[in-house]
């Protein structure tokens, strides 16, 4: 009872005398709340830094950082950790690289259709540089030039910058709707018509690839026609021979408005999806990042408005979603509200019964266990070891080869088995260990326990428990010259390590 009268108070409040944050764990307590569920304890400090640094900066964090964090005594500390981690080069590489792939559904690495790399720096660039997001999209809506020079192009060139195939994407990744659809007839389940489809696809009519051939190599590139309609064949035409078929010429309409004339139109659909009243744009924004945190989004769809507006979890994506318009549509901002809550902060153990367990993930009232991407594992080993598999020394960038090495030495796929195979045999994480055991046996001689606790905290991001730390150092010492690698391959295959929790 009391946790629901703090609830209705903070929602009750005005806007000035309650925090986003404040009003988002009420949001979160009501919810509970109504589905009769209890959240999880909050975690403690080094499970939370350590989640946060994978979250936010894409590996684990350094030994020295979990002691420092521990050890601090300020009630402040967490947000102060976040903001940091916002703050650092390593959240815009990690975020620009996640959001390359999620906006392309491939791994950010150069391709025959486009230059995912290009695309990954120049998101990170973007988010280093803190540009709004409604910019962001709006730039690579609109983006023309080569793909080397410019590197929004290369977000068209993966969808091949074809009308109908850039109108798919755009619904799905900066609307969250399933315009795509709508191609070949009306969508079965949503509101949306072959003319709101194509009405947005016509937007792109005049986008055209093109191809500058160089001395060593062909480049791709996006330009933008002076002329030039979006046609297709008309329904509504009479019966023709295959000799003869009648066409109708679409002209660019966003879905439910009229016809547009400008003659920068790509303009005039960025200016639509990134307006600040748009019902799509934040909360789609808001739904994306929810899911990058939780590995599950808020809502699955917004194609259905009405429903999503009745939706139990509406309250929180709007809530978030009006918060990130009124500021400017600063991406950091939503990121910080959700890792600094009590969902969150929530621990990913602590109940028995595995129907409540069950409940409490499908409430958000539990953090989910989440398995290590493969740029998670190989960054996390880079930051426990120093091995990056690298040439020594490693080549300049002007030399550097299109080369994936997360994908490389741990795959693409990533389902459990193939990702447990690659840390048990691959030889990336066998090299890994032996330079680990050399860089770390420097911290204590080879039956240490404070070697123990310093592979501990480079891997797990915490010190060992007393019965840990006494078969580690067992494996240690039996092991010989040899028995710190295994004691650090034995850490590296748990499961407390390859997952994030």
């Amino acid at each position: 009872m009391t946790r629901r009268l703090v609830a209705c108070w903070l929602l009750l409040a005005p806007a000035a005398q309650a925090s986003t944050g404040e009003r988002l764990d009420a949001l979160l307590a009501a919810r509970w709340a109504a589905g009769d569920v209890a959240p999880a304890t909050v975690c403690d400090d080094a499970t939370f830094v350590r989640r946060a640094w994978l979250d936010l900066a894409g590996r684990v964090p350094p030994a020295a950082e979990v002691t420092r964090f521990v050890n601090n005594k300020r009630g402040d500390k967490r947000a102060r950790l976040v903001d940091d981690l916002l703050a650092g080069p390593a959240f815009a590489e990690h975020w620009g690289y996640a959001w390359a792939t999620r906006l392309t559904q491939r791994r950010p690495n150069k391709q025959d259709t486009h230059d995912g790399y290009a695309l990954a720096e120049w998101l990170r660039e973007r988010m280093a540089g803190k540009t709004p997001y409604d910019r962001v999209v709006s730039d690579m809506i609109t983006a023309e030039g080569l793909q080397d020079a410019n590197g929004a192009v290369n977000y068209l060139l993966r969808y091949e910058a074809k009308p109908e195939v850039v109108a798919g994407a755009v619904g799905r990744q900066f609307l969250g709707i399933t315009l795509g659809c709508a191609q070949c007839h009306d969508h079965k389940s949503a509101r949306w018509r072959q003319d709101d489809f194509w009405g947005v696809a016509a937007f792109f009519a005049r986008t055209k690839r093109v191809t500058a051939e160089g001395d060593d190599q062909s480049r791709r590139g996006v330009l933008e026609a002076r002329r030039g309609e979006l046609t297709r064949p008309d329904p509504n035409g009479d019966e023709w021979s295959d000799e003869e078929v009648p066409t109708k010429v679409i002209a660019p309409q966003v879905p439910g408005g009229k016809p547009i004339t400008a003659v920068r139109r790509r303009a005039e659909l960025a200016a639509w999806v990134t307006a600040r009243d748009n019902p799509y744009f934040a909360r789609n924004t808001i739904n994306q990042v929810w899911d990058q945190l939780f590995g599950t989004p808020l809502v699955r769809t917004l194609d259905d408005l009405p429903a999503v507006v009745r939706d139990p979890w509406a309250p929180v994506l709007d809530l978030l979603a009006d918060d990130f318009a009124a500021g400017g549509f600063d991406f950091r901002r939503p990121i910080r509200a959700i890792v600094l809550s009590r969902a969150y902060a929530a621990a990913a153990a602590g109940v028995a019964n595995p129907e409540a367990a069950e409940k409490q993930r499908a409430l958000f009232a539990r953090f989910p266990v989440r398995p290590l991407t493969a740029d998670q594992l190989y960054r996390s080993v880079v930051q426990a070891t120093g091995h990056t598999g690298e040439p020594d020394p490693p080549p300049s960038d002007d030399e550097r080869p299109n080369v994936d090495r997360p994908a490389e030495f741990f795959g693409v796929d990533d389902g459990a088995v193939p990702r447990a195979l690659a840390v048990l045999n691959g030889p990336f994480v066998h090299d890994a260990v032996e330079a680990g055991a050399k860089k770390l046996t420097e911290a204590g001689g080879p039956t240490d326990r404070k070697l123990v606790t310093a592979l501990f905290l480079a891997t797990l991001s915490r010190r060992p428990a007393d019965a840990e730390a006494d078969d580690l150092l067992a494996l240690v010492k039996d092991g010989g010259e040899g028995g710190v690698a295994d004691a650090l391959w034995a850490l590296f295959n748990s499961a407390e390590f390859t997952t994030n929790h």
